[in-house]
């Protein structure tokens, strides 16, 4: 082959060549052509989908700003230290700026008061944290007044998704909060309405029981001086009329403290059967001569002792016999008490109090339950009263968690149900002398006799009653005007009661008595027995708190003076100078003290440390367990004081009078609690010391 042949091969392959490349080149292109139509197409895609989403986001801002617009929601948006991006035209409106005003402005500077600003600042750095918050604060506005709003605050977040300010949602609360600051300032208002009254009831029934008293007692002194029948019959008159203001009283105080609050069930042990026996028989002397049969039908499963208030329940049974007995002229009243149910130790008993009187009609039944509502009777001589009576029972009733209704007919009687449910007492509950069991009177009880009391009295007719009767019973006592003339009586003489009036000039009985219990004197442990014409709680219960250990309420009978002499007749010491050096030799007991109260008795000390050993100590045991509840854990310690110097460890006395202190002053838990244990520990040191002078004192 020659080279011509070979050249024209050589540019034929290269035509080839170049014609396959130009074929690779034109597909390219078109491909390439083709991928740009689809970016093309692609872009205007996106394009118009940005463009529809632009116009979405738009749309949903405006309708969701919209929707803040109206509900009246100011929209504020601060950068990370706190200026003004944006102001939204509800937030300006209710700050009085316009939006020109704000933007640019840092907001605590503009809206806050110097002490506040820190409030801004917090908020702020948890905005940072990207946290949310809703808190109230009061914005100072344009017109220098404060509006308070309540800001829920979120973070702002840029597309790196960092906090870059923060958005507040301000809502307007200030009428709430003017209503909230109107509630508060009319409860205020109420609380003092009620304190006032309170007050008011504690005063009027001071001043009105303590005349009273001295108008029943001189009555009843009275019928001892051997008057004529004419004289008898004014006395009669007397004692009636002052029995029915007395009662009227008593009515409207028991009503207030049923409305205070004030009135609380206290379960002690009721001998039931007792009891309905005692007002069945105090009505069968009631209604002696007139033609009036007292019945009382009892469930023979109603034998031993129940638990209950014993003293609530004495006043509504009371409250329905006696009106029982004012509305019948004849024929039968009664009370009649069964068993309807018994699980365990709890009891539903069903009382009934009915009688053969003039009844009631049903368009007046639905009356007597209210206060101040009294059935329409021809004879108004027969409804005296202020109409609260049976509101009273009503109350009573609910109180000790039962019910009452009644049911009577025009001229055959009436019947008042109620049911009550009480505790059964265990079988070897004993039961004790209260001050609300009355003992035998006996005006010559040798005990008695040999009393000596200190009478602490400013109202004259009041100190010659309370004489009267004392030397009637030839007590000997000694008196004092106030409690000013008292204090130096307490300490050169040793008494073995202190009848001691609440409200007095100079120094009241509060003062007297807390000058009595906190001072080294004779009779730092002396009963004291409050007089009191209050019938408020709050002033009984105060009585007890300044160290006072029972209370007579005035007006008070002849008797129930005298039941309070045979309750405390034991308290008589022997008044012996020194103490014999057999007696106490345990240096760890307080001699002095211990001299003042037992003398040479060593059968009477040695009786009381017995009952210290045996009933005392125990309770000691249990104060830890009622730590829990410091209100018992309080009256606790209150109760066992006294206790502590009757064996003579007054060093422990002091340590519980501080317990009490620390709880009346709400002292921290632990605190109260370090104090007990310190308490227990040095009682558990002190107490072998009582033990052996118990051993000494029983030696024969």
């Amino acid at each position: 082959m020659n080279e011509v042949e070979i050249l024209k091969r050589r540019v034929e392959r290269e035509r080839q060549a170049r014609f396959q490349a130009e074929t690779i080149m034109e597909q390219k292109a078109a491909e390439l052509f083709d991928v740009n139509e689809s970016l093309k197409r692609l872009n205007e895609t996106l394009e118009h989908e940005i463009k529809e989403r632009t116009l979405q986001f738009r749309e949903s801002e405006e309708k969701y700003r919209g929707i803040i617009e109206n509900m009246e929601l100011g929209l504020l948006e601060v950068d990370n230290n706190d200026v003004i991006v944006r102001a939204y035209d509800r937030f300006c409106q209710m700050v009085g700026y316009s939006a020109d005003e704000l933007i640019g402005k840092q907001a605590a500077a503009i809206f806050l008061d110097e002490e506040l600003v820190s409030i801004i600042f917090e908020q702020n750095e948890k905005r940072k944290e990207g946290k949310t918050g809703v808190y109230e604060i009061p914005l100072r506005i344009k017109d220098g007044s404060i509006r308070w709003v309540l800001v829920s605050g979120a973070p702002i977040h840029n597309l790196n998704g960092e906090v870059v300010g923060s958005i507040g949602i301000h809502y307007d609360i200030s009428d709430k909060k003017r209503l909230i600051e109107d509630l508060a300032q009319a409860k205020q208002l109420a609380e003092e309405s009620q304190m006032a009254e309170k007050q008011f009831l504690a005063n009027m029934s001071h001043e009105i029981r303590t005349p009273l008293n001295a108008i029943i007692g001189m009555a009843h002194l009275l019928y001892d001086t051997q008057p004529t029948t004419e004289q008898r019959e004014y006395l009669d008159v007397l004692k009636n009329s002052s029995n029915f203001l007395h009662a009227l009283i008593s009515d409207i105080l028991d009503m207030s403290k049923i409305e205070a609050g004030q009135i609380e069930v206290i379960p002690k042990e009721i001998d039931l059967v007792g009891m309905i026996r005692t007002h069945q028989k105090a009505f069968e002397l009631k209604t002696e001569g007139r033609p009036i049969e007292v019945e009382a039908l009892l469930d023979a499963r109603l034998e031993g002792i129940y638990i209950g208030d014993e003293l609530l329940l004495n006043q509504v049974l009371n409250n329905l016999l006696s009106n029982a007995e004012k509305f019948t002229e004849k024929g039968t009243i009664g009370i009649s008490v069964k068993k309807l149910q018994k699980q365990g130790d709890d009891v539903l008993l069903q009382f009934q109090v009915y009688d053969t009187g003039i009844g009631i009609g049903e368009d007046q039944i639905n009356l007597i339950f209210q206060k101040f509502k009294q059935v329409n009777l021809q004879d108004r001589h027969k409804t005296q009263g202020t109409g609260l009576g049976l509101a009273i029972v009503k109350q009573l009733v609910e109180i000790m968690g039962g019910e009452i209704m009644v049911k009577s007919i025009p001229n055959e009687g009436t019947t008042f149900t109620f049911t009550l449910p009480l505790k059964k007492a265990r079988a070897n509950s004993a039961r004790v002398l209260t001050p609300n069991t009355p003992p035998p009177i006996a005006t010559n009880d040798a005990d008695i006799q040999q009393m000596y009391l200190l009478m602490v009295e400013d109202n004259v007719m009041n100190r010659k009653y309370l004489g009267t009767l004392l030397e009637k019973w030839k007590v000997k006592y000694d008196f004092a005007i106030n409690g000013k003339e008292a204090l130096p009586l307490i300490q050169k003489t040793k008494y073995d009661l202190i009848l001691m009036d609440i409200q007095m000039p100079i120094m009241d009985g509060y003062e007297t008595t807390v000058a009595i219990r906190n001072t080294h004197n004779l009779n730092q442990n002396t009963t004291i027995v409050a007089l009191t014409a209050s019938a408020m709680n709050s002033q009984k219960n105060q009585a007890f708190d300044v160290g006072m250990d029972d209370y007579l309420s005035k007006p008070f009978t002849p008797a129930q003076l005298l039941e309070k002499l045979m309750l405390y007749k034991g308290n008589i010491s022997i008044r012996a100078p020194q103490l014999s050096e057999a007696l106490i030799s345990e240096n760890e007991l307080n001699q002095s003290h211990l001299t003042e109260m037992y003398g040479d008795d060593r059968e009477y000390a040695s009786e009381m440390f017995g009952i210290f050993l045996s009933e005392i100590v125990p309770e000691i045991d249990t104060l830890p367990s009622q730590l829990k509840e410091l209100g018992e854990f309080r009256k606790s310690v209150h109760k066992l004081k006294p206790t502590l110097g009757m064996v003579g460890l007054t060093g422990l006395l002091e340590q519980l009078q501080q317990i009490e202190s620390d709880c009346d002053n709400q002292q921290p838990f632990e605190k109260i609690s370090n104090a007990l244990t310190h308490f227990l520990t040095d009682f558990k040191q002190k107490l072998p010391f009582v033990i052996r002078q118990y051993q000494k004192l029983t030696e024969s």
